[in-house]
Order: C-alpha cells, then structure tokens, then sequence
C-alpha cells in the first residue's frame, strides 16, 4: 500500500464503482495520490489497508448515490466503518452528489449512526458525471479541496517542441519521464490517449499503474526526429495479474505460517502472570506508519495473540485514561520508530508511561530516524517487507521472552 494518500473515496459498490472510478481517474489527473478500494475484497489484509488509508488521507470523499445509506444502519457495513473512521480522526469530508441528486437522505434507515446523519449538514459539491463532468469536476478541487490538500504529483509540461507520441494503456496510469511525470493515460477512453512532447534522442519512460504502483516498467524509447508523431501501447495488465497472484501465495504462506504459531501458542501453558493481562501487545505508532502496523498486527491476531492497535474504542469518553488503562492492560508495547513517531505527542506520551510502569518495550526501526533517548536501552528490530516471515519470527520471540 501507498505510503501517503491526499484523498480517500467512500462509496456504495452497487450503484457507485462507475462513478468512483471514473473520478480516481480524474483526482490522479491533476496530481493526487487516491486511495480507491477497487480491488477490495473487505476481509483480511484489505481490511487493514483500508483503515489505515482513511488514517492516513487528510481529505474523505463521501460519494453519494441513490440507497448508498441503505445498510448503514448494520455495525459491520463498510461505507458506515469508513465514515465512522473519518469521523473519528477528524478528517475533512466533502460530500459529492452527482447531477444534484438528493434522493440518498430520504427514508434513511432506524439505527442510522449520527456521524452519517451529519453528513447532510456539510458543504456539497455538486458533480455532472455527464458532459459536464471535467467542469464540474474542476471546479471542485479548485474550491473544496485545495483548500484541504494540495496536488502532490506536480505533471511536468512537455510544452509543443519535438515529437508528437500518443500513449494508451489497458490500466489507467502516470508516464514519467526520467522520474518526472509527463502525462496520465485513461484506459476507460483510449480514444485519443495522453499526448506528451519528447525531442530527438533517446529517453527513459516509466508507466506507473494509478490503481497500484507496484504496477509498472520501464522502457527506452527512441525519437529519431522532432518532426514526428507516434503511438505507444502500454501494456500493464499482464503485471498486474502476475502481482496480485504472488500476493495470493504469499497471503496464503504468512496465513499457514500464523496458524502454525497459534497451535503452538494454544498448547504452551499460560503463566499466571501473562493472564492477568488484558493484551499481549500495545501497538504504538504515527498515523503515516498505519499500513505498516496494521500488517504486523494482523499477523499476530492470527497467531493468536491478543493486540490492540487503533482507536476505534476510544470514539467517546476521556482519551487520555482510556489510552493509560490500555497499556497497563498489555504486557508490551511495540513502538514503530520513524521520522513520524518520532513527532508525535501522543506516541511520546505512551512510550514515557509504558516505560515508568516497566512494561515490556519491543522498538521496531522502520527507517534510520535515530531512536529515542528513553528507548535506547531496549534491544530494537529492524522492519523488513522483503523478508517479513524472518522479521515476524524475530518480533514473536521478543514478545514471548518480554
């Protein structure tokens, strides 16, 4: 998963793909990095990709349409966990009614929770999924959201020097040219492709996948003369399907391998003194480090441990007392050390208060921040994607043996 998304889209799948789809596309356009649930199958890992990213993404879209409210009123709806998420962090949320319907308020469901209800009293802004889709479409990023969150993706103009190259793709996606961006394709409109001006000599492409980076390749491409126009097909999809089947076998090998630890954890017998605890692990990190902790914490569920992660139980009440009776509640704190948490107030409240209550501390390096001056008598693990099966056994050891 991304690191850092600006925007995250909200929508009913029945009757709201076509629409979310289609402004991705055009948010990805002008240079914002979209969390777009397309590929979700809402269980496991997806799951906690999900939350992180409304964790991470400063501005929550709400796409509204017809019955989109219709199931909001069951704990375990989606579109009712993602608004009740952003509410819960307090993230900005643009409301977006596409061709001015307001059907979807009307005969909302008992049970319906407040933060849903509320959405009706936010600004709007009002979309032509139409023939006046890019206007309308523009005119809201350039009077809503700019105003929350900036373009991070700046495309570079080519200007109208050189030759004339023509881009298609099957999936959607960025052209970069030695590293900076020069156009966006369209794959739901091929029909006139990204246009980018490149001069004489040969160049270094990249094609980047909007629905998931890891998508892409590179290509040298020759332009023998300025006086001159041609056609490129991108061909992403093959990459696409090779990755998400490698993601399938590794999903299902980090699975056996978790269920192998909890037979084992099942059948070692509890001391008294792990009993008495609540939580075998307290997670404390930066909300930019959500993808990363949710993994690690999804790993250790399924080994059978108990961990508390998120703040979705401390929606009400004193904050504060709630985050200090959970950590005297866990045995340890796993503290995720980056340039983020490393900033942060409260990842620094919890550390001080785990460490005069002598719990154990297991820090995980997930850059070269240095540590912290408090934690640097703890034996500390360095994270790794690649070899994520070593990293869990190493973390699982320091956990048993805290």
């Amino acid at each position: 998963m991304e690191n850092k998304y600006d925007i995250f889209i909200s929508y009913r799948r029945d009757n709201g793909e076509d629409k979310a789809r289609i402004l991705n596309q055009f948010l990805s356009t002008v240079g914002y990095r979209v969390f777009f649930d397309h590929e979700s199958g809402m269980t496991g890992e997806f799951e906690t990709e999900i939350l992180a990213a409304v964790e991470i993404a400063p501005l929550f879209l709400m796409l509204l349409t017809p019955h989109c409210f219709d199931r909001c009123n069951e704990e375990e709806d989606w579109v009712r966990r993602e608004i009740e998420k952003a509410t819960l962090y307090e993230k900005d949320i643009i409301p977006i009614r596409p061709n001015y319907d307001d059907s979807m308020f009307k005969n909302l469901p008992e049970g319906v929770p407040d933060c849903v209800l509320r959405l009706s009293k936010l600004e709007f802004a009002e979309i032509d999924f139409h023939k006046n889709f890019k206007a309308t479409a523009g005119n809201m990023v350039e009077e809503q959201i700019k105003k929350v969150v900036q373009p991070s993706i700046a495309i570079a103009d080519t200007g109208n020097r050189g030759a004339k190259i023509h881009f298609f793709s099957d999936i959607s996606c960025r052209v970069l040219h030695f590293g900076t961006p020069i156009a966006v394709t369209d794959a739901t409109d091929n029909s006139v492709g990204a246009i980018a001006r490149l001069l004489k000599g040969d160049h270094r492409l990249e094609y980047k996948s909007i629905e998931h980076e890891a998508d892409a390749y590179t290509q040298i491409y020759s332009v023998p003369d300025n006086d001159y126009e041609s056609f490129v097909n991108i061909e992403l999809q093959p990459i696409k399907n090779k990755r998400k089947k490698k993601e399938e076998e590794l999903k299902a090998a980090e699975e056996r391998k978790a269920a192998e630890e909890k037979e084992r954890r099942m059948s070692r017998i509890e001391t008294d003194d792990n009993r008495r605890y609540k939580y075998d692990v307290f997670f404390s990190y930066s909300r930019q480090d959500a993808p990363v902790a949710r993994r690690v914490y999804q790993y250790l569920v399924n080994a059978g441990y108990q961990c508390w992660l998120d703040m979705d139980e401390l929606a009400s009440g004193n904050f504060a007392q709630k985050i200090i009776a959970t950590i005297q509640e866990s045995r340890n704190l796993v503290f995720f050390n980056s340039e983020y948490s490393n900033k942060s107030e409260w990842v620094g409240r919890e550390i001080d208060f785990a460490v005069k209550n002598n719990k154990g501390i297991i820090p995980i390096m997930l850059d070269e921040s240095p540590i912290r001056r408090e934690l640097s008598m703890y034996q500390f693990i360095q994270y790794s994607s690649e070899f994520f099966d070593a990293f869990m056994d190493r973390l699982i050891d320091y956990i048993n043996h805290n």
